[in-house]
């Protein structure tokens, strides 16, 4: 997947694509998908990819 890095990339077009600590607990949540004593099975939303990969990779380090 792609993302853009740059905050500013949407400027002339009048979009602001910063992230801020607000933004980012207003729109990210986690769905519990299924839940057992062995496993839990869960949707990020409203998360970056790199930013669930990085989560994914330290849960798979634990």
């Amino acid at each position: 997947t792609e993302s853009v890095q740059y905050s500013g990339a949407y400027a002339a077009m009048g979009i602001d694509n910063g992230r801020g600590v607000e933004s980012f607990c207003k729109n990210f949540k986690v769905e519990i998908i299924k839940l057992t004593e062995e496993m839990i099975e869960f949707d990020m939303v409203g998360i970056d990819a790199s930013l669930a990969n990085a989560f994914r990779r330290i849960l798979l380090a634990e």
